[in-house]
């Protein structure tokens, strides 16, 4: 009988690895006792001009309560969990993709091999390659990335059907700082989502216009000039050339929402 796997993906920082490193390190130890119940996929680009890392988890599938703890590890450093990209969408990209790969096991052997053994990372982490003329793109797999921007918590419930149903008509969504790393590369990464995607959905409330994050990817997108749409809260009054809709956030559902938001990315 063939075996059942939980699975995931991620993006990471190509140029920021250690960080990652020491986290898989301590994800090993803890879970040495499964470690052969466990597997991890390094999928390398290390071409100059586009640096990609991803990354992909496989528990099997006896083992939900460890796969989910693992998954939150990885998301505390990852650029983007892509939960719709399965390890065979990955492999079919090879065919016109340079990719290093790696499968190994939840060893502390494995991963040391990944970070150390320079077949699969070729090219110095970004502390050592800026003063060389190197530059990073955080980039997805797909271009049809849609970037949400909001600060109001309570929406996160009403995301969740609307992504999977966005998902599921090939429009992947970026939940901006919460798919972001959260340390020294914040800013980068965020300037380089917001760059990437394909449009930009701001959630804007009484919250948002205080919220430095949000007014600083509101700033990005003007500056990339992105296409926008602005979904704003009956309470909330803005000056905006930009295509905007009023709603009440208490009211609105995932149904609701999709429909707007697919009827705007359909008319671009």
């Amino acid at each position: 009988m063939s075996r059942k796997y939980l699975q995931t993906s991620f993006s990471f920082d190509y140029g920021n690895r250690r960080p990652i490193e020491t986290m898989l390190l301590q994800v090993c130890e803890k879970y040495k006792d499964i470690s052969t119940e466990i597997g991890f996929i390094f999928c390398v680009n290390n071409i100059p001009y586009k640096l990609e890392f991803y990354f992909v988890l496989e528990v099997e599938s006896n083992y939900e309560k460890e796969f989910k703890e693992i998954k939150h590890s990885l998301n505390e450093y990852a650029i983007k969990e892509l939960t719709f990209n399965t390890t065979r969408s990955l492999m079919n990209q090879m065919k016109n993709r340079r990719f290093n790969i790696l499968t190994t096991p939840c060893t502390k052997e494995g991963i040391e091999m990944a970070f150390h053994s320079e077949k699969i990372f070729l090219i110095d982490e970004r502390t050592k390659l800026k003063d060389r003329g190197f530059e990073f793109f955080n980039t997805n797999l797909y271009t049809d990335t849609v970037f949400f921007s909001y600060s109001n918590k309570d929406l996160i419930d009403v995301f969740d059907k609307t992504i999977n149903m966005l998902n599921a008509d090939a429009y992947p969504v970026f939940l901006d700082r919460k798919s972001l790393y959260v340390g020294n590369q914040l800013n980068s990464s965020l300037d380089g989502a917001i760059k990437d995607a394909k449009s930009i959905i701001f959630f804007i409330d009484k919250e948002f216009k205080t919220s430095e994050y949000c007014l600083k990817e509101l700033e990005l997108a003007k500056k990339y000039n992105k296409n926008m749409l602005m979904i704003v809260n009956n309470d909330t009054e803005i000056d905006s050339e930009y295509l905007f809709k009023k709603l009440d956030f208490n009211t609105l559902t995932s149904d609701q929402l999709y429909k707007i938001i697919r009827e705007y990315l359909i008319g671009k």
